[in-house]
């Protein structure tokens, strides 16, 4: 039987687990306003959790406009991983899959896990 996927609120998205994990690129834009109205569709589409693979300074910063757009509805994590790389350690990975089955814990709201330009598969 065959599922029917959620919507994607940005179409390099996609579902890892229906309705639980989005995965995909990065949510912001160069541009404020740009990233704002991205960021207000993620929301739409009830995503509450961001947790962040990009290194710090690598692309515009969207933490705070989030923090702006949905108040404390929100939770944001930054994990970084060097870009076109994978993690050096396994606690890292460790740190990841912790950060997503805490957030699938919380339970009723989809966790983002925000990857690069180019994060989604062919």
């Amino acid at each position: 039987m065959v599922t029917q996927q959620p919507p994607k609120p940005d179409p390099n998205t996609y579902w890892v687990v229906p309705g639980k994990l989005l995965a995909g690129e990065y949510p912001g834009a160069p541009d404020s306003e740009e990233a704002r109205r991205r960021l207000r569709s993620f929301l739409a589409a009830g995503v509450r959790h961001f947790i962040d693979l990009t290194e710090v300074g690598e692309l515009r910063p969207y933490a705070e406009l989030l923090t702006q757009e949905a108040g404390s509805k929100t939770s944001y994590e930054r994990i970084p991983i060097r870009d076109v790389s994978v993690p050096e350690e396994p606690k890292t990975v460790a740190e990841i899959v912790a950060a997503i089955d805490r957030a699938i814990a919380e339970g009723g709201s989809p966790t983002y896990i925000v990857g690069v330009e180019s994060a989604v598969p062919d």
